[in-house]
């Protein structure tokens, strides 16, 4: 019989973006250069998972000039709680230079710090 922990998702998050601090996929690229291993199957995509334990797993793909979809996965080796991980996507926006423009943040879960209006782009 099949565990839980033997599915290969745990939790996929969906988002829309659009470019802020980077205007292109390729700034985009050169800010996780050296931080994720990445992909680019193709010139609008770029997926990006960490070095060690790639258990989540991060994909833009620009829909027009403005923005995109962001996907989240996370694996379930992942050890990330669900709010974690929707916590996680902001930050890595950040560090991306884009803005996600469409996420309603669950009222129960606690927002992490970087979440507060101060730190949004």
């Amino acid at each position: 019989m099949m565990k839980l922990e033997d599915l290969p998702i745990k939790d996929v998050l969906v988002f829309r973006w659009e470019f802020a601090e980077a205007k292109t996929l390729d700034e985009v690229e050169k800010r996780f250069k050296g931080y994720y291993y990445i992909v680019r199957p193709r010139k609008d995509v770029l997926v990006t998972t960490t070095f060690t334990s790639p258990y989540v797993i991060c994909a833009l793909l620009q829909r027009d000039e403005r923005g995109g979809d962001f996907l989240v996965i996370q694996t379930f080796a992942g050890r990330y709680p669900y709010e974690k991980v929707f916590g996680g996507a902001f930050f890595y926006a950040m560090r991306a230079g884009i803005r996600i423009t469409d996420a309603e943040y669950p009222e129960d879960l606690p927002k992490p710090y970087f979440m507060e209006p101060e730190y949004k782009l």
